[in-house]
């Protein structure tokens, strides 16, 4: 996971939608067993059950969410997924290859009605850890990056911290020992704002977008397929 600042990006992805664009979307269950619940690009009939779905990345003042609705004809998704399962999102005009949300499964509903059937509901948010897990801490004379990478490496240690340098994203590497920060590659204009400041059992997220507040900056959650 990443959380990127700086660079706004589309937050809302609705499908389906433009019949022009391709989608796919994959649930990896508890067993690494993959699920792919819609394939416009390949079309088969036993990887298309989705009904509907919505996904939003907003910037910086809460966490990316997303929800889908499956058919569940003979009651195919009983018993299948039990929370915490990692759901891509992947859409494009060509071959749906393009990852454009990830997350992780929160919830799972089932119902009936006139114009579904039976249904599986499935909704979650990208990274829950950073607003389910609460942080205690303080930044005295601090600059924002040194803040935000701090918090990431003591308590979410598998999110990277990135900045758009007006050329290309730059990677904070943080070094507990001298509470410091080195871009690569260097990242001159962030900004050098000082921030003196203290939370107690506050969201992680929370944290990091007052940080990001105070030095002028949005910032989002986006899931690195790369990593």
């Amino acid at each position: 996971m990443a959380v990127r600042s700086l660079k706004t990006r589309d937050i809302n992805i609705f499908l389906p939608g433009d019949p022009n664009v391709y989608y796919k979307i994959q649930i990896v269950a508890d067993d690494d067993t993959v699920y792919t619940v819609a394939d416009t690009y390949g079309g088969a009939v036993t990887d298309n059950y989705t009904i509907s779905a919505n996904t939003t990345r907003p910037v910086s003042d809460r966490l990316g969410s997303f929800k889908i609705r499956l058919s569940n004809d003979e009651g195919r998704w009983l018993d299948v997924f039990d929370g915490g399962e990692l759901i891509k999102f992947y859409a494009d005009n060509t071959d749906a290859t393009t990852l454009v949300f990830a997350g992780l499964v929160d919830d799972i509903k089932f119902g009936l009605n006139n114009s579904d059937g039976f249904f599986c509901e499935i909704d979650g948010r990208a990274y829950p850890e950073l607003v389910d897990k609460t942080i205690t801490g303080q930044e005295i004379a601090a600059t924002a990056d040194v803040g935000i990478a701090g918090i990431l490496d003591e308590f979410y240690s598998d999110v990277a911290f990135l900045f758009w340098n007006g050329s290309s994203w730059s990677e904070a590497t943080y070094d507990e020992a001298s509470d410091t920060v080195t871009w690569s590659p260097t990242a001159s204009n962030f900004p050098e704002t000082t921030i003196n400041t203290s939370y107690q059992n506050k969201k992680g997220w929370t944290v990091i977008k007052e940080l990001l507040g105070r030095a002028g900056l949005d910032g989002y959650m986006e899931y690195d397929e790369s990593t």
